[in-house]
C-alpha cells in the first residue's frame, strides 16, 4: 500500500477558448512522489479533457491522462520490459482569479464575435 502525490508542468490548449464548453489538451513532464516524498520518479503525461465554464471565473472539467513513469517500481513490481504506466480520470473545478477575457461573457466578447463577423462579410 503506497501513497501518492504529483507534481506536473504542463503545456495546455484550449480549443474554444471563447465558448461555455470547450475542449483541451495538455502534456508534459513531472514527478510521482510515493510515501511521503521518500521515493520520486520521472514521469511524462499527455490527457485531454473537457471544461464547462458556469460563469467568467468558474469551470467544470472533466479530464483524462495517460502516465508514463520512468521506472518500473511504482507498484513494487519489477517485471517485464517496459517501465510503469497508468491512467488517470477526474472530474474538477477550475477557479480563475484576475481578469479572464478568454473565459468572459461580457459585452467586449460580443463586440470582438460582431467585428469578426463584420470582416468577414466585408471580405466577401
Amino acid at each position: 500500500n503506497r501513497e501518492f502525490a504529483a507534481s506536473e508542468l504542463n503545456v495546455h490548449l484550449t480549443m474554444l477558448p471563447y465558448d461555455k464548453f470547450t475542449p483541451y489538451v495538455y502534456g508534459g513532464a513531472g514527478l510521482n512522489h510515493a510515501n511521503q516524498f521518500d521515493k520520486n520518479d520521472i514521469k511524462a503525461q499527455a490527457g485531454f479533457g473537457l471544461e464547462y465554464t458556469v460563469s467568467p471565473s468558474v469551470g467544470v472539467k472533466l479530464y483524462a491522462d495517460y502516465n508514463a513513469v520512468l521506472s518500473d517500481d511504482l507498484d513494487y513490481v519489477v517485471a517485464g520490459q517496459r517501465d510503469d504506466h497508468y491512467l488517470k480520470f477526474g472530474l474538477g473545478l477550475n477557479i480563475y482569479i484576475g481578469g479572464n477575457d478568454a473565459k468572459d461573457n461580457d459585452e467586449k466578447r460580443k463586440m470582438r464575435k460582431y467585428r469578426r463577423t463584420q470582416r468577414r462579410i466585408e471580405k466577401m
